[in-house]
């Protein structure tokens, strides 16, 4: 019966949940510094992302709008360089994005590690006991 429910019915991914919520609620050009998955919303919506697979610094990027940290932390590789990107990427979240300056914004969909795979799902509403995306918006004086 799983099966079924998973090739009849549309299951939201987290990138896809992510794009829709920015879209609506986020203004063109605002700020987001998401863990993993940048790459799709640079390519999705209109808004200035870093993080992720980008390299891009985050020195004298302006504290982030919106903030992604996905339940999966892309900061374990072993490749030269990546604990000291992770160190300074950790540096600038905690220091940037605390519980002052953000509110927390907690949305309906399961935070996988590929967007959409049904033999994952474990419902049919495709969030099953997995975390949830969550989002960090910056709190506006």
């Amino acid at each position: 019966m799983k099966y079924v429910d998973e090739i009849t019915h549309d299951v939201r991914g987290p990138i896809e949940g992510i794009v829709r919520y920015l879209g609506a609620a986020a203004p063109p050009g605002a700020r987001v510094f998401i863990s993993y998955g940048d790459l799709p919303l640079r390519f999705y919506t209109n808004l200035e992302v870093r993080g992720g697979q980008g390299c891009q610094t985050l020195a004298g990027w302006p504290p982030p709008d919106w903030v992604i940290v996905r339940y999966f932390f892309r900061f374990q590789s072993a490749a030269l360089g990546a604990r000291d990107d992770a160190e300074r990427t950790l540096q600038y979240l905690t220091s940037e994005v605390t519980p002052q300056r953000y509110r927390r914004v907690d949305l309906p969909v399961a935070d996988t590690i590929w967007e959409n795979i049904p033999s994952r799902i474990a419902t049919s509403t495709g969030t099953g006991d997995r975390p949830k995306i969550t989002l960090y918006e910056k709190v506006r004086p």
